[in-house]
């Protein structure tokens, strides 16, 4: 734990080494075995269907067309530059100056036919579990919990519903797997619980394991245009970060569309990072 504030505050993220009692005081109802934590002030709490529906109300206000269930499967393009992209039911929705992809796991596999060979990059799959437990007490969780050896993270939503998630994945399916897998959410119970105590007395509401995850081999996300469509700009292989670093990729991604000029703080989200010799 002294490394990681150490890395965080080094890298201008404040992080407070707590001991157990100092721990105990922001979070009472913690277990009592724990020895300490890494407290970060600027952490914030979110839930992220609530937020994604709230930036798509924001984004429609503001005069954006948008389609849910319009399922991509082609890009269109000529002479270097995204023209159109062929959906499912087969219209063509045409391109205008610049054509982002961001929709994760489906980025990839648009954009494989245009890559060239060096340009493929190491991502694999993931189909991250979440459970939500009620909360009959209505005990307090004051921050967003992450565990340093259990595969576990704690946040209380709107309502007071846990949410607990945090590394149980389920195998990825082409259909998905909406429901979870039984052994996943024992591990995760069996975690909570450990962490949280009072949680061995909340009734289980549902498992949702239907968000499919891209993930890099080395955890840092992939923001970058391909060699052959100097108009695309994509982004994927979250990893799992989320909301954690939305807001930060909206404002680069944002100033990359309207300037035209690719901000020099994604260059370390390239995935050109992956081609040539390790030494680089």
């Amino acid at each position: 734990m002294e490394a990681m504030a150490m890395v965080q505050n080094a890298l201008g993220v404040p992080a407070q080494l707590l001991n157990r009692d100092e721990t105990l005081e922001r979070e009472p109802e913690l277990s009592g075995d724990l020895i300490g934590s890494v407290y970060c002030p600027n952490d914030g709490v979110c839930d992220h269907t609530f937020a994604t529906l709230a930036f798509a109300k924001q984004a429609r206000k503001a005069g954006a067309n948008l389609r849910t269930g319009a399922r991509v499967t082609e890009i269109l393009h000529d002479k270097g530059s995204a023209t159109g992209v062929r959906l499912a039911s087969g219209e063509v929705v045409p391109v205008g100056e610049n054509l982002v992809l961001l929709a994760n796991s489906g980025v990839l596999p648009l954009l494989k036919p245009i890559l060239q060979q060096q340009e493929i990059m190491p991502v694999i799959t993931q189909m991250p579990q979440m459970m939500f437990v009620t909360n009959p007490h209505g005990k307090k969780i004051n921050h967003l919990l992450g565990h340093a050896h259990r595969t576990l993270s704690v946040k209380q939503l709107q309502d007071g519903t846990l949410m607990l998630s945090g590394g149980q994945s389920v195998a990825h399916t082409p259909e998905g797997r909406w429901k979870g897998s039984l052994s996943s959410t024992a591990l995760g119970l069996t975690n909570a619980i450990a962490t949280l105590p009072f949680i061995d007395e909340s009734s289980f509401l549902k498992v949702d394991a239907s968000r499919i995850e891209s993930c890099t081999v080395d955890g840092i996300p992939i923001v970058d245009t391909p060699a052959a469509l100097h108009n695309t700009i994509y982004g994927f292989a979250w990893t799992v970060h989320g909301f954690a670093i939305a807001l930060g990729f909206t404002k680069y991604l944002t100033d990359w569309i309207v300037g035209g000029e690719k901000p020099q703080a994604l260059e370390v989200f390239s995935g050109k990072r992956f081609q040539g010799p390790l030494a680089n």
